[in-house]
């Protein structure tokens, strides 16, 4: 798998996944550095990354907006809580398995979202565009 990490993870966080055999790379490393949300969706768009890695639920204005038109478009986001490595490496290295395969078993899953528990919460694109207002 291919995941983009946003900003707000720390950098240590790609080497967690490399570890794990996946490919990993940090907005600081593709150029991306305090770039605005839809710039960094769109990247993860054109170079076709499985996933982006965010702490953020993007759920304010223009990053919501692009939020929306990403997930509907294809892209798959996984949020995590916290922003410390440990806390983060503990959700990837305990659930990421899970949300992979959930989400190879559901296509129509955009976004999981981990609580400070761990647990995982999916979100189809019918949920996200009733969350959003948005009608088909």
């Amino acid at each position: 798998m291919q995941f983009l990490l946003d900003e707000n993870m720390p950098v240590g966080a790609a080497a967690v996944l490399q570890d794990l055999g996946h490919r990993a790379d940090h907005i600081n490393s593709v150029g991306l550095k305090e770039a605005p949300e839809p710039a960094v969706l769109a990247y993860v768009q054109e170079h076709r990354y499985d996933f982006l890695l965010t702490a953020d639920k993007m759920r304010k204005g223009n990053d919501r907006t692009a939020a929306l038109e990403a997930m509907l478009a294809g892209v798959r986001i996984i949020v995590v809580p916290g922003r410390t490595l440990a806390v983060i490496e503990d959700a990837i290295r305990s659930r990421l398995s899970i949300i992979e395969e959930a989400f190879g078993d559901h296509p129509s899953f955009r976004r999981a979202l981990v609580d400070a528990n761990l647990r995982v919460r999916y979100e189809t694109e019918t949920d996200i565009r009733l969350r959003y207002g948005q009608r088909h």
